[in-house]
């Protein structure tokens, strides 16, 4: 009785160690996260504000060269278990595809001063760079 009573201590003193460690790194990881990212998509640009209030804006370009807006999304964000959740409150304008309230959630495989690199719900990898100047 005292072995079972003892191997129950040790597995919840490991559990609250990972939890506490995943716990720190997302707290780290919504720190590094503030500020300007661009990213290419094929023959689009985007460029996105995470704010340290958990709103985030997105500026979606016709070309890296950003002579035009082709929509904006503003929403929520926030970071929990090695994820990067993120939800659209607006859109303008609207764009097929994406509505208000859709819900995105992507695993986070890095996030460090000058890079972000996230997995999408299809597994598809995706590479974004901090930038000084979004406009």
């Amino acid at each position: 009785m005292k072995q079972i009573f003892l191997l129950l201590i040790i597995s919840i003193s490991i559990y609250s160690c990972a939890a506490n460690k995943t716990v720190s790194k997302d707290k780290a990881n919504s720190q590094r996260i503030i500020g300007y990212w661009g990213e290419t998509n094929g023959s689009t640009y985007s460029v996105a504000a995470f704010l340290n209030d958990g709103y985030y804006e997105a500026w979606i370009y016709d070309s890296n060269k950003k002579e035009e807006v082709l929509f904006t999304i503003t929403g929520k964000w926030w970071i929990k278990n090695d994820s990067l959740f993120n939800q659209v409150t607006e859109i303008n304008p609207t764009f097929p595809g994406i509505s208000t309230g859709d819900m995105a959630v992507d695993q986070i495989v890095k996030i460090s001063k000058l890079e972000m690199i996230l997995i999408d719900e299809e597994g598809k990898s995706y590479k974004s760079s901090r930038v000084d100047n979004p406009y």
